[in-house]
C-alpha cells in the first residue's frame, strides 16, 4: 500500500471513530434526559394521587355541607 491509501484509510477511520464516539454522547443525553422524564413522570403521578386524596376531601366535606344544609332547609 502506498503512503496515500494508508493516509485516506486512517482519515477514514480517525472520522468513524469521532462519529461514534458523537453517537455515544448523544446516547448518554438521551439515557439522561430520558431518566429526567422518568423522574418527573413519578413526580407528576405522586401529584395527581395527592390531588385525588384532596379532591376526595372536598367531596366528603360537599357531602356534609349539603346533609346540614338539606336538614337545615327542612327544619
Amino acid at each position: 500500500m502506498d503512503k496515500e491509501l494508508i493516509t485516506i484509510r486512517l482519515e477514514t477511520y480517525e472520522k468513524l471513530v469521532r462519529n461514534n464516539e458523537q453517537k455515544n454522547i448523544q446516547i448518554e443525553d438521551l439515557l439522561k434526559d430520558n431518566h429526567n422524564k422518568r423522574i418527573e413522570i413519578e413526580d407528576l403521578e405522586v401529584t395527581i394521587e395527592e390531588l385525588e386524596r384532596m379532591l376526595q376531601k372536598v367531596g366528603t366535606i360537599y357531602e356534609k355541607y349539603s346533609d346540614i344544609s338539606n336538614q337545615n332547609e327542612r327544619n
